[in-house]
């Protein structure tokens, strides 16, 4: 057994030592891999500029949810507007009817009163599909507003693709620049966010809230994406002082 303890504790030892020396060589390999020569330095550049191509990338999912979010929204809201009106006109049909058999009865209903009825109920119809057809515009609206948006979004985004891709000079202080802008870019958003037309009805203020939601969370993965890249540019050299 005192054998046996003696070989594994030999053996620990061993293992320890060709740890710590392997250490050594990962230190040694790691400060060698500072680039030295142009292609070096032009490659390091060209990996730098796609890491920051892939911080975008998630900005395209975001703007393709919000897509498909408002669209199943318009999925659901005209068919049901749609059922409201039909219901409306079986309604005003059904007490038509109602109105024919009270005559058909010689009830003692007057013309003037039955057109008095009608009178009434073709008010009452046309103020409500008004009032739908004003709620559909406003929705509407606000959708083309969003997408308006949106578009203006993926334009940037790009653009900013584009210029990352000429700007691929390690340590070109663009790339800095460029994420500024993008934070810029996002309070431009968010001031025309407050501009956005408003609806009266609850459901219409929910969901303008909603995607208002939607487009800051766009926003702060744009703020945790340039915080990446600064860390990244630090780590790499590349980053000379802090943006203001």
């Amino acid at each position: 057994m005192k054998i046996l303890l003696r070989s594994l504790t030999v053996v620990s030892l061993f293992l320890a030592v060709v740890l710590f020396a392997g250490c050594g060589d990962e230190e040694k390999s790691s400060a060698s891999a500072t680039p030295k020569t142009k292609a070096e330095i032009k490659e390091q550049a060209q990996s730098l500029s796609g890491e920051i191509r892939a911080m975008l990338a998630p900005a395209r999912v975001r703007i393709t949810e919000v897509r498909q979010t408002l669209q199943a929204h318009r999925s659901e809201v005209e068919p049901e507007l749609d059922r409201k009106l039909q219901e409306l006109e079986q309604l005003r049909d059904s007490l038509d009817q109602d109105l024919q058999r009270l005559t058909d009865d010689d009830v003692d209903v007057s013309e003037s009163e039955r057109e008095q009825i009608h009178r009434r109920l073709d008010t009452f119809q046309r103020r409500l599909r008004e009032t739908y057809l004003r709620s559909i515009q406003r929705r509407d609206d606000f959708y083309k507003a969003v997408n308006d948006r949106l578009d203006e979004l993926t334009s940037r985004i790009n653009r900013m693709e584009l210029e990352l891709e000429e700007a691929k000079t390690a340590g070109d202080p663009s790339y800095w620049q460029r994420i500024a802008e993008l934070r810029e870019q996002r309070q431009l958003l968010s001031d025309r966010l407050e501009g956005l037309p408003s609806g009266a009805e609850k459901g219409y203020r929910d969901e303008k809230r909603k995607i208002a939601g939607d487009v800051t969370q766009f926003g702060l993965e744009v703020d945790r994406a340039a915080d990446s890249l600064y860390a990244a540019l630090a780590a790499k050299g590349k980053l000379t002082r802090e943006p203001s």
